[in-house]
């Protein structure tokens, strides 16, 4: 764990210490939102996510070490945080009451929507609602991997914007737009697109749903 406090970009909302980024190590941080029946049981303390994220940001410089930071806290509801790094570590940690649950990388490369892969099947899981099409999400981004794994591609930041610009199965696709046809308070779709460069430590960011072309590219 680094002892000095890094300096970081991210992509957060109003109110929120920090959410989707990537530290001056390369160190770069993604999150889904997760649910399960033992969310805000009563009498229950934890460390909040987006404190989480702020911490892994400011003290971290690998996955090692941001797993490391992960294991010392209690949580009190769940989410995924995905980390990597300059090195090329990747990792995928889901966050619950039961704990830090790792989900190892196959291949180098990880998938998570907002349903659980460790604890898959079981009934600890909660409902999220239809709306978030969570499975479905999965199941696309790993159409795209192995289309480029059958290909014998190393697939880059050019490979991943197309997959994140991917709206063919809409409202189940990778990018979402709005449906128009239901209360506007009721819609999910794609408010941002991000793709980040560890080891350049750059973010690449969409508004809303995006076009492969569509990114600006942030140098921390």
């Amino acid at each position: 764990v680094v002892l000095k406090t890094a300096q970081f970009t991210t992509l957060t909302e109003a109110g929120m210490l920090a959410k989707i980024g990537v530290n001056t190590h390369g160190l770069a941080v993604g999150l889904n939102i997760l649910r399960s029946t033992d969310d805000g049981a009563a009498g229950r303390t934890g460390m909040p996510v987006h404190a989480t994220l702020r911490l892994l940001l400011e003290k971290c410089d690998s996955v090692p070490s941001a797993q490391m930071l992960l294991n010392t806290f209690s949580f009190v509801s769940s989410s995924n945080i995905i980390v990597a790094d300059a090195q090329g570590h990747v990792a995928s940690f889901e966050l619950s009451p039961r704990g830090c649950a790792l989900v190892p990388p196959q291949a180098g490369i990880v998938v998570h929507t907002n349903h659980f892969l460790h604890y898959s099947g079981q009934p600890f899981e909660g409902n999220l609602g239809a709306s978030i099409s969570s499975e479905p999400r999965w199941q696309c981004m790993r159409r795209f991997i192995e289309k480029w794994q059958n290909e014998k591609l190393a697939p880059g930041l050019l490979a991943l914007k197309t997959a994140l610009s991917y709206q063919a199965d809409n409202p189940r696709s990778l990018a979402r737009k709005p449906d128009l046809s239901i209360a506007e308070e009721l819609r999910v779709e794609t408010v941002a697109s991000i793709a980040i460069d560890c080891k350049h430590r750059t973010l690449h960011i969409a508004p809303k749903v995006p076009t492969v072309d569509g990114y600006v590219q942030i140098v921390h």
